[in-house]
């Protein structure tokens, strides 16, 4: 008779920046290529999308093949993407420059393609970038009881002379202080990691009332084998009460210190009953 192991399974969420961004703009697109809706073949079966792959081909059509950092193997090419495509969710502009170069025809593709595969989370990045205060010391808000206060930090590089064993030398240092700034970008990044935790937390509570082992990493789960589906439900309803409750709009709002902020919608459609149907948010 075989023994049970005890060996978790785990699973990601396909694009949780994506996910987030796309269910607080109420677009569609961006909800189906990232798994939060469904969508299905031909054939009338659940199809698991890759929004990776499709941003990836999205670009293609917009660069000179023979002019290109893209790379000609497909899976190289997809893998050369996602790292912006997973960065620029979190407010990261440097990254798309480190992989496509400043001011090219491959960045300025990338770009488009993102504006046409996701564009509710491309105009809510910039709705919250614009958020910024230099004159604030933190950035703050409360969901849930839950109290954000994030120092606006800045970065300083320098050296300081001094005098070892009677040799003048300049060591260098790295500090980080709290200074406002005139512009930033850590607005997007902390509140969508925000956002993760709330999803993640979610999960976590359901698992522990049900006495379920879980265990995680940023938006991946680790659980039992037998808690699989139960998993991928609760990420469901977890995902349905993000989008319903209009949990980052409830952010910004606090954020901007106006109560009536509303995120634009790129669709008035309803699709709570659609996140309720997904297949494979998680995977």
């Amino acid at each position: 008779m075989s023994k049970a192991s005890g060996m978790i399974i785990y699973f990601d969420a396909t694009s949780s920046g994506t996910q987030i961004l796309g269910m607080a703009s109420n677009c569609k697109s961006s909800m189906v290529a990232t798994n939060v809706m469904p969508s299905y073949d031909s054939a009338g079966k659940a199809r698991r999308r890759d929004s990776y792959l499709e941003i990836t081909e999205e670009m293609l059509k917009y660069v000179d093949l023979s002019d290109t950092v893209l790379k000609p193997d497909p899976k190289e090419r997809r893998k050369q993407v996602k790292g912006p495509c997973m960065t620029v969710n979190y407010g990261s502009v440097q990254e798309p420059k480190n992989v496509f170069g400043e001011d090219t025809t491959d960045l300025a593709a990338f770009y488009q393609a993102l504006n046409t595969i996701t564009p509710g989370p491309m105009a809510l990045m910039e709705l919250m970038q614009s958020l910024w205060d230099p004159k604030k010391d933190y950035l703050e808000w409360e969901i849930d009881g839950v109290h954000a206060k994030i120092a606006i930090l800045d970065k300083f590089i320098g050296k300081v002379k001094m005098t070892i064993n009677g040799k003048d030398v300049s060591v260098p240092f790295q500090s980080i202080i709290r200074q406002p700034k005139d512009k930033g970008l850590s607005i997007a990044a902390n509140v969508t990691h925000f956002c993760d935790s709330w999803i993640k937390d979610y999960v976590v509570k359901e698992f522990k009332r049900k006495g379920h082992p879980i265990t995680t990493i940023h938006d991946a789960f680790g659980v039992h084998p037998n808690d699989a589906v139960f998993l991928m439900d609760v990420y469901k309803y977890a995902m349905h009460e993000f989008y319903y409750q209009k949990i980052l709009q409830n952010i910004l709002r606090q954020l901007s210190g106006d109560p009536t902020l509303e995120i634009p919608q790129m669709s008035s459609a309803k699709y709570s009953d659609d996140i309720l149907d997904g297949k494979y948010a998680l995977s």
